[in-house]
């Protein structure tokens, strides 16, 4: 039986003998499955694939399951140790609810919590696990101590998404068919929560030597929803959309994912700064550049040519470039123009490994042009 959207992996011994993995039988059926595929995202959040999804939804920590809301019972709550909220649904893509229906639940789910405050969120994973631990120990007793927020931080931080009702829903399953990922057309006719929302096919295999392989697949995801309010009745999901934006012919509407958005809430500069930058990376989108977001930093690039990587402290981190000075004369040479340029504009000594955006910022016609010629130099396909 060949259910999953994945081919059977075949796993090759040290000593070169090959066996196709068989299909694990501890979740091959009906709600057995789909409760196989809840524990298993709760015990091990790291087969979620979120580097490739938000990057700045990292690490994942599971606070409960079944978590109560006046919509129904979420499947999976997560945290991230900076307060970003995850909420998953676990549920079989070949059952007839897992397309439109499962999504509009998702959706209702996370709209009631959006009617949350974060002691009402407090409360209800308390009342769930039934314990006196509170939201913030649970995610600092899982966080390196070097990465923990003070509570009053993780407070408000939380508190802030509740308002903006910004959070990643993820719908989990195995064997995503073609009739689940048309969902995109239904999710771009509509406007929903304030949210990023992927769907996550896990594979599981059972391993020769005991244990399994967890192969996961993200057949859809979305940028970003913008916020509306979902509503279920008889059986049909409506949502009324917030008025379509109006970004500037040619442009890309910067902020379009909840990394990106987060990013910008945790940089280093004034708030007249991030909206400068905000516009200033949204322009650089005429050159064909893209963000491409990690945890903490932005990466410029350009097909994975590296023009410098923003990071939340507020500088520019230009090491890699500052390396290739001593590479082949083409490359060396591009690579002095453009550094020479940017310390110039900061006015920052040369070897400078992080030029501060905000002194950029004062000249941006002039970063700009540096980043347009160092780009024009790039035919010679280096990346850095």
């Amino acid at each position: 039986m060949q259910n999953s959207a994945h081919a059977s992996p075949v796993f090759v011994t040290p000593d070169g003998k090959a066996r196709r993995l068989a299909t694990d039988a501890a979740s091959v059926d009906g709600k057995q499955r789909e409760s196989f595929i809840q524990n298993l995202v709760f015990d091990h959040a790291d087969v979620i694939p979120m580097d490739e999804i938000e990057p700045a939804f990292t690490p994942l920590i599971s606070l409960c399951k079944e978590l109560t809301t006046p919509a129904g019972s979420v499947d999976n709550l997560w945290m991230t140790p900076d307060g970003a909220i995850v909420i998953g649904e676990c549920k079989l893509f070949r059952n007839p609810e897992a397309r439109r229906e499962v999504v509009a639940q998702a959706l209702d789910y996370a709209n009631a919590i959006a009617r949350w405050s974060y002691e009402d969120l407090d409360a209800a994973v308390r009342q769930r696990t039934k314990s006196d631990t509170s939201l913030y120990a649970r995610v600092t007793q899982a966080t390196p101590e070097a990465e923990r927020l003070p509570m009053q931080a993780f407070h408000d931080a939380v508190e802030r998404r509740l308002k903006a009702a910004q959070f990643l829903v993820l719908i989990i399953g195995d064997g995503i068919h073609e009739r689940a990922e048309s969902l995109t057309s239904f999710l771009q006719m509509h406007a929903g929560l304030r949210i990023t929302l992927a769907l996550v096919d896990l594979s599981v295999w059972v391993l020769p030597e005991g244990g399994r392989l967890v192969v996961p697949r993200i057949p859809m995801r979305t940028t970003l929803i913008e916020r509306g309010v979902v509503k279920i009745e008889d059986g049909v999901a409506t949502v009324k959309p917030p008025p379509e934006p109006d970004p500037r012919p040619g442009r890309r509407a910067y902020g379009t994912t909840l990394s990106e958005i987060s990013f910008y809430e945790k940089v280093r500069v004034d708030a007249a700064r991030k909206h400068e930058l905000r516009e200033f990376v949204a322009g650089l989108s005429d050159f064909g550049v893209a963000p491409r977001m990690e945890r903490l930093s932005m990466n410029l690039e350009r097909d994975g040519f590296f023009i410098g990587r923003i990071e939340t402290g507020g500088g520019l981190w230009v090491e890699p470039i500052l390396k290739a000075l001593g590479g082949p004369a083409p490359v060396s040479t591009a690579a002095k123009t453009y550094l020479d340029a940017l310390y110039r504009i900061a006015g920052k000594k040369d070897g400078t490994l992080s030029v501060p955006v905000r002194d950029l910022l004062e000249r941006p016609a002039e970063w700009r042009a540096a980043i347009e010629g160092f780009l024009s130099s790039g035919d010679h396909g280096t990346s850095w």
